[in-house]
């Protein structure tokens, strides 16, 4: 049965024209996965974003306007965001490992402890950095140990997190940090009086 047949009996509710489809055009969309992915995915990755891709286009053929375009162009442009979707699953993989690997695990709701070793980290700041969250701890080493970007970082915290809500997190503990290291004045305690 031709693809254009297979598309009118989708539109139809027909599910068995629609595993058919994506059976017959998964395999042509991993040859594109594969090249947009550039040898960053392997097999099964790439495999799994082509499928991924050509289920999603069967699954939401209503939003196919055939007067914008035909219907493998609309799935390669699905195929290209699951592509990018599985590359940043992996670049967030990658991150947590190398993480992981410098520090430790990320660290559970023990405040007694900063996960693993910090070689960079100055000395004197460590009590401060104690009074802190465990989570906001872990947060500033993935800045500024591991030098993550905010996009990276975005990635391994994963849970819809985005770089602008990871830019305004670190900003926060900046602020409270910065509170603690010089608080305002009149919060300051006065110095005991002079000894005579």
């Amino acid at each position: 049965m031709d693809e254009t047949d297979l598309i009118a009996r989708i539109r139809k509710g027909d599910k068995a024209a629609g595993v058919q489809l994506v059976s017959e055009l998964a395999p042509t969309f991993y040859r594109h996965a594969a090249r947009l992915a550039d040898g960053r995915l392997s097999e099964t990755d790439a495999e799994i974003a082509a499928e991924t891709a050509v289920e999603k286009a069967v699954a939401g053929i209503a939003g196919h306007d055939p007067a914008k375009g035909d219907f493998r162009g609309w799935v390669f442009g699905i195929l290209r965001r699951c592509v990018y979707d599985a590359l940043s699953a992996r670049r967030g993989v990658e991150s947590l490992e190398v993480f992981e690997e410098t520090y430790g695990e990320i660290p559970d709701n023990r405040p007694d402890r900063l996960p693993g070793p910090r070689p960079r980290m100055a000395p004197d700041l460590t009590p401060v950095l104690l009074t802190l969250p465990v989570e906001d701890q872990a947060f500033l080493l993935l800045r500024h140990d591991t030098h993550l970007t905010w996009a990276d970082i975005a990635d391994v915290l994963g849970g819809g997190a985005t770089a602008d809500a990871c830019r305004k997190r670190h900003s926060r503990i900046v602020k409270a940090l910065r509170a603690v290291l010089d608080p305002p004045a009149d919060a300051r305690p006065t110095p005991p009086p002079p000894i005579p």
